[in-house]
């Protein structure tokens, strides 16, 4: 993957930086804070519970929930003495957040467009649990390896899906979604892909390379992180 620079925005201040200095300093400085350290994180830390439960059971795709969290951000590092100046890149998703509620555009949310026309791409999100289905697979087939199997993918492949189905993951992949998915992001190697990241993560651990299919195991024992779209591993 390409990497790409972001655009540098040119300052309105003296050409010698003397403003922007100044600029620097201010939102550096803390004013006095209005709830002790102990008390704001308490709280922040019962409020992102709450915002996490609306995130996931709310029915607007985690919308709401994800608003409550920011703002929730914003309010604890506010309570703590830091400048509202300072929080503007959270108050500004939350704004477009409410935009994309009312129907209105922003150019913080909006689409890049695409060269070619076809599928969107996929989500971050979903790059995410792919690449720990391909992590769960490879350590069943590593698994099957160690044990001298042959064949060894098409049983691996299928002690996967078992592995996944006896889970409380809500998805309900066949052998041939989980050997594509393996096959996809073993051909990744040396891109910055998220999927890729996260199988070369976890497969450089100690548990999977000592014991491949009890870190399968523990893997999905965690509860799965990332919201998955209607029809993920769905055919088109």
């Amino acid at each position: 993957m390409t990497r790409r620079k972001l655009p540098v925005a040119k300052s309105k201040h003296s050409p010698d930086g003397d403003g922007i200095i100044t600029l620097q300093t201010d939102l550096l400085t803390r004013s006095a804070a209005t709830q002790s350290f102990d008390s704001a994180l308490n709280e922040f830390q019962a409020r992102l519970a709450i915002a996490k439960a609306i995130f996931e059971h709310q029915g607007d795709g985690g919308r709401t929930g994800a608003y409550n969290a920011i703002l929730h951000v914003i309010d604890f590092f506010a309570s703590q003495g830091f400048p509202l100046a300072i929080l503007t890149p959270l108050s500004a998703i939350s704004e477009a957040m409410i935009d994309a509620e009312r129907g209105a555009s922003n150019p913080l949310l909006q689409q890049r467009r695409r060269g070619k026309a076809g599928a969107p791409p996929a989500s971050i999100g979903q790059l995410v649990i792919e690449g720990q289905l391909a992590v769960i697979t490879e350590c069943c087939v590593r698994h099957f390896q160690q044990e001298g199997a042959s064949p060894y993918v098409g049983p691996a492949t299928d002690a996967a899906v078992k592995l996944v189905k006896e889970s409380n993951w809500p998805i309900d992949p066949t052998a041939t979604n989980m050997r594509e998915i393996r096959e996809r992001v073993r051909r990744l190697v040396g891109t910055q892909s998220p999927d890729r990241l996260v199988f070369d993560a976890l497969m450089n651990t100690a548990g999977a390379k000592k014991a491949p299919q009890a870190f399968a195991k523990q893997l999905l024992k965690s509860a799965l992180s990332e919201r998955l779209p209607d029809t993920f591993l769905q055919n088109p």
